[in-house]
């Protein structure tokens, strides 16, 4: 889902050289568009999951102690690093900003979600934190679990009627920064926390009336808000996938696993790489064949370069490296 995330990111703005060029140029797009929006709906639903599993009102304080480790400081850290290089990038090419409007772009970006922060992708993990704090609210409403399902497929269904209506919270509030993104996955969020607090002693068998309860609704109200349906399956998947997909064995802890952090978090601002690799595709005879290859060369790129910082910070200062990746090195 991570190097999906990196692969939706690099896009390519080539031209088409024929009408089935133009065609199967636009299907990679799309393509990609639609299982980033499936990456999203797991990063949420897994991390709802993994958050809400066990979790009781005497061990909130402990669990929100271990996200702002895991979550809040790699964050900081991340968004500083990129906001420095963002500085020393301008200061190179004499491109001068007054210090308060830097300022200002930083904590609105980095604090505020006025706009994005410097490092964007990294966005989640504020949104996540915010989430984990606000996790009581869930917690007193999962007290009761036909209540708290009730509740999740109302709010799933509410989100959708605030985006499809002009109303004064879609005027006012999903037209700050980016906090319609946070609402518009909120729907994963949720579905996964309620999975995850009702996982004891589960194999998801039981769990199976629940996801057709909610794509019966979907389909109710897809008339009102279509691809309400289409939306519903994407979120219902990641925990289908956590239940019911086979184990492999031979995938079973894999070093490449503990890069994945990494490459969420340098993926971002190595998009400049995208210059280097357009000559090489660029001479493929096609466009959709360069924006496959650029996309495919930059994600290979990116987990080298995730290799590489894993291994020089692991040799040189691997506490280091366990604060830049919040303990998942």
């Amino acid at each position: 889902m991570t190097c999906i995330i990196a692969f939706y990111h690099c896009n390519y703005s080539g031209e088409a050289v024929s009408p089935f060029d133009r065609r199967a140029n636009s299907l990679i797009d799309s393509t990609a568009e639609t299982v980033a929006f499936a990456a999203m709906c797991w990063f949420f639903s897994i991390s709802g999951f993994l958050l809400f599993r066990n979790l009781t009102f005497k061990n909130y304080a402990e669990k929100l102690k271990k996200r702002t480790f895991s979550l809040l400081l790699p964050y900081f850290i991340w968004q500083i690093a990129s906001f420095a290089l963002i500085i020393i990038s301008a200061l190179i090419r004499h491109a001068h900003t007054a210090p308060k409007e830097l300022i200002r772009g930083f904590i609105d970006g980095v604090f505020l979600m006025k706009s994005w922060p410097p490092n964007g992708a990294l966005w989640y993990l504020y949104a996540l934190f915010l989430l984990t704090a606000l996790s009581p609210v869930l917690l007193l409403l999962f007290k009761n679990k036909k209540v708290g399902w009730i509740v999740a497929a109302a709010l799933t269904v509410l989100i959708y009627r605030l985006n499809y209506t002009d109303n004064l919270i879609n005027q006012y509030v999903f037209s700050y920064g980016y906090v319609k993104l946070i609402i518009t996955y909120f729907p994963s969020f949720i579905l996964g926390a309620f999975m995850g607090h009702f996982s004891e002693n589960s194999d998801g068998t039981d769990k199976i009336k629940y996801i057709l309860f909610l794509l019966s609704v979907s389909i109710v109200f897809e008339s009102a808000y279509p691809g309400m349906v289409r939306d519903c399956l994407v979120r219902v998947l990641p925990i289908l996938l956590l239940y019911f997909m086979p184990t492999v064995s031979a995938l079973d802890d894999r070093k490449i696993y503990r890069l994945s952090f990494l490459i969420y978090a340098i993926h971002q601002p190595l998009l400049e790489i995208r210059r280097l690799l357009l000559p090489i595709v660029s001479r493929l005879p096609y466009a959709f064949c360069a924006n496959l290859a650029l996309r495919i060369l930059f994600v290979i790129t990116v987990i080298a370069a995730a290799a590489l910082i894993r291994f020089v910070l692991g040799k040189l200062a691997p506490k280091l490296l366990k604060a830049v990746t919040g303990g998942r090195s």
